[in-house]
């Protein structure tokens, strides 16, 4: 049996359109769309913006049924437990034997597809629950480096089973991996239960690109991990961005130098032509006033 594969993807409430926070999400569901049997977007903007009210100018493609929007509220001022909330309703969404979650900054390379769908139809033989990819997280136009594995490909039979939710182990996190269910927290409105160990995982060894930040100017980004910073501290974690846009900005940028001293030896050099073909033009277009054109580093 080849598997049938599901992605889906979350859109917070992000302004009238996604662009405003700067994300590259046109190519990003580009790379979604050539890969997966079905794309699924959570939205968060109101239920009378149409998916292609926002998209007339890049996606007319789109209109197939291969790719369904569902609209799901999300606040400006967000919750942790909002992001769970829209990873499960686009986990209960998909109709895929394998459900691949993706942020809308990640992007599938074009060369790496092949490998990809066929370690899904090998973990699917060998009846696997989960499997993980790498994240590979752009630095900036010349510079990536390997993250975390990231276990976000749900097998469909599982989905009962493991959900995003908040781990006993940890539970002020409740936002970032799944869990194998045991109960729900009516207060906080998600499941709970205990973190996946790794033997339940298998890795596809594959790279999926990251480039959450390549595309912000200095105050965009200093407004989104303000926002971030206050949906953390609501969660019960201190606040570590600061209280104005400016303090959020300064320790971003401490954070991004930091992490390209430490990964000074280990870094993937890039080329042009190593970018996944769908951001290649926006590469090119890099301005110094955006973190990817040189992490603001003279």
């Amino acid at each position: 049996m080849t598997p049938k594969i599901s992605i889906f993807v979350t859109l917070g409430n992000i302004g009238n359109t996604p662009d405003e926070w700067q994300y590259a999400w046109r190519e990003a569901i580009q790379s979604y769309y050539d890969f997966a049997d079905e794309v699924v977007i959570v939205s968060g903007m109101e239920k009378d913006v149409k998916l292609m009210d926002w998209t007339k100018n890049g996606l007319e493609r789109f209109k197939n049924k291969k790719v369904k929007v569902i609209h799901l509220p999300w606040e400006y001022d967000f919750s942790w437990e909002t992001i769970a909330q829209h990873f499960n309703a686009g986990l209960e969404a998909c109709t895929g034997d394998w459900i691949m979650k993706m942020d809308i900054d990640y992007i599938i390379h074009e060369r790496d597809m092949k490998q990809l769908r066929a370690k899904m139809e090998e973990g699917y033989k060998k009846n696997y629950p989960l499997m993980s990819f790498m994240k590979f997280t752009v630095l900036n136009k010349d510079r990536a480096y390997e993250k975390v594995h990231i276990p976000f490909i749900i097998r469909k039979t599982e989905r009962d089973n493991i959900k995003f939710g908040i781990p006993t182990d940890d539970p002020k996190s409740a936002w970032g991996y799944p869990i194998f269910v045991k109960g729900f927290d009516k207060k906080r409105g998600l499941p709970t239960g205990r973190s996946i160990a790794d033997n339940y995982i298998m890795s596809t060894s594959v790279r999926i690109y990251n480039y959450d930040n390549t595309f912000r100017d200095k105050e965009t980004t200093g407004e989104h991990f303000l926002r971030f910073s206050k949906a953390g501290e609501r969660a019960g974690f201190k606040r570590n961005w600061g209280n104005t846009r400016e303090e959020a900005l300064n320790m971003f940028c401490s954070m991004m130098w930091s992490r390209i001293t430490k990964t000074q030896k280990c870094y993937k050099p890039l080329r042009l032509e190593d970018h996944p073909k769908y951001i290649r033009e926006r590469i090119k277009s890099l301005t110094p006033d955006l973190f990817g054109h040189s992490s603001w580093i003279e």
